[in-house]
């Protein structure tokens, strides 16, 4: 049987598609929608978090610049007393923590005053000197330090005497780590917090001295669209870029897909799981109404398969409807009433259509059935059955003499005598006007004979009233044996009430009211008797 081809399986898919289908076509939505939402929530988090910590980090170095400038504001005294400048850039160092290191340079650019003291070295080779002498201030790109080897940056501010002449530069060092801590920069790609590159290179300054690869950052585009792209560790992430210290930086944040929708994906997954045992709750109450309706379907489907293969008595199982739908109740109630009185019906058709109406005996129909019936199973069973043909003798008379009413009273007394005297077994019928026929099962001819004999006696003592008329009848009997073998003309039942006629045909010949036998010289007689 083929999938779904029934209403049991339609219905349980139905049932599932109707259940499932709006959840996932529900969960879909949520997904996209919810998806989307949290990814673009997530971005203008990152984009609003790059870009305050891009405007602290600018605003940070301008006010480390204005330190500078403000140190550098008191030329006279660092100039004239070094004990002086060595004690002020102490005190300065002291309270401006974010400073390495405060350095004094002469115009030839070499150390005049150092906090921390440091070996004397030259800076006039440097850029932001060269820019000091031409009375500009500078924060330098990233460094290393020639004297303590580490990456910093300097700014630098010029210094000037009281007319006004070059003379010297003041310079403040900052660890790059420092920048790092006091913005809570990461110090690797990975840590899902801010980070900063070189605009250039695209390294991450923290890992400058380590020569690390190259970062992949955030691809240009509309700062309202987030972009999903790939990283430099390969994993799928949005992220903002923006450019810090006049661009030279760039300050980055990235965040994975995965951990943005790792909440929503978990609310799906309860949703899931409450809408899964939402469904196993309710398979019981699916369960009770599919058997409701599947259950009387499947009874008339039988029972209509039944009665199409000729069993009209079958009847219906019962089963409880108070749980079935009242349309599936009524046409299962219906139905089965429809089925009671079809075979009814059939029972009273089968009747009428097999017995004679006037005696209630066999018509020639149903003997033609029953009688090949009755044969058939002598000769497998291995034992004998005989033949009874039976005439009322002078009917004619009775009809004559009393009228067709009283004749049929005799026809329904001779019935109601051959009825008494047979075996539940032998099979009785009218042959037609007042002849009769018995096939008496498993009944040698000696015994069929006793069988004729008493019917015949019976009939004979029985008195017939009937509209003031009283008389008596006689009847003939011809019987005779179901031979093993018969005219290929005719069926074995035809044969023996064939043989059984002219046995009758003797027995009305020699005086009526007499039994007489088939026997085998008898194939030879003109058997045509007469009333």
């Amino acid at each position: 049987m083929l999938i779904f081809s029934t209403i049991e399986s339609k219905l349980r898919a139905y049932t599932v598609i109707l259940l499932t289908l709006p959840l996932l076509a529900a969960c879909i939505a949520f997904y996209a929608i919810m998806r989307q939402a949290n990814i673009t929530n997530a971005y203008h988090d990152i984009y609003t978090e790059t870009s305050y910590t891009k405007y602290s980090i600018n605003t940070w170095l301008e006010h480390r610049a204005g330190d500078i400038e403000h140190v550098a504001a008191t030329p006279s005294a660092l100039l004239k007393d070094p004990k002086f400048t060595s004690d002020f850039f102490k005190a300065f160092l002291k309270s401006h923590e974010d400073f390495k290191s405060l350095v004094l340079f002469d115009t030839a650019g070499n150390v005049r005053t150092s906090i921390p003291e440091t070996q004397r070295g030259n800076v006039a080779d440097r850029e932001y000197f060269a820019r000091a002498r031409k009375g500009l201030a500078t924060t330098t790109s990233l460094l290393k330090s020639r004297l303590s080897g580490e990456y910093i940056i300097i700014v630098a501010h010029p210094m000037q005497d009281e007319k006004g002449a070059f003379s010297g530069v003041l310079t403040g060092a900052i660890s790059i780590n420092t920048i790092l801590q006091t913005f809570s920069l990461s110090y690797s790609s990975n840590s899902w917090r801010p980070f900063l590159l070189d605009a250039q290179t695209h390294i991450p300054l923290a890992d400058m001295e380590s020569g690390s690869a190259k970062i992949i950052p955030p691809p240009d585009g509309d700062t309202d669209t987030p972009q999903i792209y790939r990283n430099s560790d390969n994993a799928r992430v949005i992220g903002a870029s923006m450019p810090a210290k006049g661009g030279e930086w760039l300050v980055v944040m990235e965040k994975p897909v995965a951990e943005i929708l790792g909440g929503m994906e978990r609310m799906l997954l309860v949703l899931a799981i409450a809408s899964l045992g939402t469904m196993v709750a309710l398979l019981p109450y699916i369960r009770r109404f599919s058997s409701g309706v599947v259950g009387p379907v499947k009874t008339i489907s039988a029972l209509s398969t039944r009665m199409l293969e000729g069993q009209y008595d079958a009847e219906c199982i019962l089963i409880d409807t108070n749980r079935t739908p009242v349309e599936i109740a009524t046409l299962y109630d219906n139905f089965c009433k429809m089925s009671e009185r079809l075979s009814r019906y059939v029972e009273e058709l089968e009747v009428y259509t097999s017995t004679d109406p006037l005696t209630g005996l066999g018509n020639r129909r149903s003997l033609q059935k029953e009688g090949a019936r009755i044969i058939e199973m002598c000769k497998r069973s291995g034992t004998q059955c005989s033949c009874l043909v039976l005439d009322l003798d002078h009917f004619k008379r009775v009809n004559d003499a009393y009228g067709h009413p009283t004749g049929d009273v005799a026809l329904q007394t001779a019935s109601a005598i051959i009825m008494r005297n047979i075996r539940k077994a032998d099979f009785a019928a009218r042959l037609g006007g007042e002849e009769f026929t018995v096939i008496a099962s498993h009944t040698p001819t000696d015994q069929a004979l006793v069988l004729a004999e008493r019917i015949r006696a019976d009939v004979e003592r029985t008195s017939i009233t009937h509209d003031g008329h009283t008389f008596t009848m006689t009847i003939s009997v011809g019987v005779a044996p179901v031979s093993a073998s018969c005219d290929s003309s005719a069926t074995p039942l035809d044969d023996v009430i064939s043989k059984a006629d002219c046995a009758l045909y003797k027995a009305k010949n020699n005086g009526r009211n007499r039994v007489e036998q088939w026997h085998a010289e008898d194939a030879t007689m003109s058997c045509k008797h007469h009333q």
